[in-house]
């Protein structure tokens, strides 16, 4: 197991998460990290800076790269970099296309060495479907590549019917199912940090539709959602999700039309206060 930490360092455990061992890292920095992902070589790459609602928390200094699983060198250039200052997300298409969504925009890389930037503005998330697509927060808005074929970006954000609103969004994440690359979701929050709504599209993001409403009962953020916020759909079972927060809940369709079925399968009695 490999873990990053947004002020902890890079960290290695062999025996199931017992007992961890901190991994070393050019210069021995302590790496502030905020993503991590393994290509399909075992290749391992660490993105740093924490990012929340527009700005960044806790600044890093590029993304890291270890080829063996064992020391970490940095990417130059990512380093002295403004735009590798924050990392919000870091993701891997099925081809080994790197993506990066970083306070500076949304970049690419085929190699991990050489990074290009796709998009300006300030990027939240980037996820990436079974088939290629693309999906991209960046700035107030959210952008759709179907395929990964960067000539035909599709604005989400229109604030249309059956569409994402394009207004009060404070964080927003997306996730693709990886049995059925139709089906789409979106986590947003508002600007205070709370839930604004959670959507569904099952037409490969046509149309969108509430399954988890803002409602003054069950608030899965507590005005976290900034960076309390993470989606992870079943990787055998397109309607069913996970949902990070100020707790852990757990989605699933009961219906093929209207909200949810929403539990949340998290003790905030014993365990850390965010996922």
């Amino acid at each position: 197991l490999i873990a990053g930490g947004a002020t902890g360092g890079i960290w290695k455990s062999g025996n199931l998460g017992l007992t961890w061992v901190q991994l070393p890292v050019e210069d021995d920095i302590v790496p502030r990290v905020s993503s991590l992902v393994q290509t399909a070589n075992g290749t391992i790459y660490a993105a740093t800076g924490v990012t929340t609602c527009g700005s960044i928390t806790f600044p890093g200094t590029g993304i890291y790269r270890s080829v063996s699983g064992g020391s970490f060198t940095g990417i130059a250039g990512t380093q002295n970099n403004a735009d590798f200052n924050g990392v919000a997300k870091m993701t891997i298409a099925q081809s080994g296309r790197l993506f990066a969504a970083t306070s500076g925009g949304l970049y690419y890389s085929d190699n991990g060495d050489e990074w290009f930037k796709e998009k300006s503005g300030y990027s939240m998330d980037v996820c990436v479907g079974p088939d290629g697509t693309v999906i991209a927060a960046v700035g107030d808005s959210a952008y759709m590549a179907p395929g990964g074929n960067f000539n035909s970006w599709v604005t989400l954000t229109t604030g249309a019917a059956n569409a994402l609103p394009k207004s009060g969004i404070g964080w927003m994440v997306f996730a693709i199912a990886p049995s059925n690359d139709s089906v789409m979701y979106a986590s947003l929050a508002g600007t205070n940090g709370k839930l604004l709504n959670l959507y569904n599209s099952t037409d490969k993001g046509l149309t969108w539709s509430v399954i988890f409403p803002n409602n003054p009962t069950f608030e899965p953020f507590s005005s976290y959602g900034c960076y309390s916020n993470t989606l992870a759909v079943s990787p055998n079972d397109p309607y069913q999700l996970y949902l990070g927060g100020w707790a852990m809940w757990h989605g699933r369709r009961t219906q093929t039309t209207g909200y949810y079925n929403w539990e949340r399968v998290s003790s905030l009695s014993n365990s850390p206060p965010y996922s």
